[in-house]
């Protein structure tokens, strides 16, 4: 899937900041949940030069919202489709989501929302091959940032979930 190769660049920038052995460095990443990878990531970086200061901090924001958009996609169970040719899901209660949520997204959100993941992969690269090349003759400029994913909105359906 996708996403975890989005999660697994978040590797190279710890390679690139943390200045430990591989083995800790490893053991860190593998220890810490995507939250923390990102928080440590952001203080590891806040010693860089403001661009890349900013570029990591949009950078990591949006890695936050592609985790939320999978989390609750992939953590729901999908109901069928609506009239409106929507597909609905529901997302059930959990320990941190105490609330059950009824949603719909069409085939156009649902993809839109793998291609931000797949965006954000590419663009965290390029942002690696960017940071990584300060002070070398061949620095390279920071990469164009994307569009911010936009965050999945859980709603109460008003509507019979299933079409008949």
């Amino acid at each position: 899937m996708l996403h975890n190769e989005l999660a697994s660049s978040l590797f190279v920038f710890f390679h690139h900041y943390l200045h430990v052995p591989n083995s800790i460095r490893s053991l860190l990443f593998d220890t810490l949940n995507n939250k923390g990878r990102v928080d440590l990531l952001r203080r590891l970086a806040e010693d860089s030069a403001p661009d890349d200061v900013e570029a990591m901090a949009y950078a990591l924001k949006c890695f936050n919202i592609c985790t939320e958009n999978r989390n609750i996609i992939a953590h729901s169970r999908y109901l069928g489709l609506l009239n409106d040719g929507r597909h609905s899901f529901r997302k059930e209660p959990t320990a941190v989501t105490p609330t059950t949520w009824d949603f719909a997204l069409t085939a156009e959100e649902l993809s839109k929302t793998a291609r931000d993941i797949e965006t954000l992969y590419w663009h965290s690269i390029f942002l690696w091959g960017s940071i990584r090349s300060r002070g070398e003759a061949d620095e390279r400029p920071l990469p164009e940032r994307p569009p911010q994913p936009r965050k999945l909105s859980l709603f109460r359906l008003e509507e019979d979930p299933v079409a008949d």
